[in-house]
């Protein structure tokens, strides 16, 4: 999905849990270049909005 000049990828991570749709994380990019992941798409739009503060991780 794009949000503000960035894309936002759900992407499937071992973590553990039993219930399958649990087991993703959210790559965030910008101009192609990996800039870091997040937990819930909600977190991954706030690192954006923050100026990639980790606090919203």
């Amino acid at each position: 999905m794009k949000y503000r000049k960035h894309e936002i990828k759900k992407v499937y991570a071992d973590l553990g849990e039993e219930n399958e749709k649990d087991n993703r994380v959210y790559q965030i990019f910008k101009d192609g270049q990996f800039i870091n992941e997040a937990i819930t798409l909600d977190s991954a739009k706030d690192y954006i909005d923050n100026d990639y503060d980790d606090n919203y991780l």
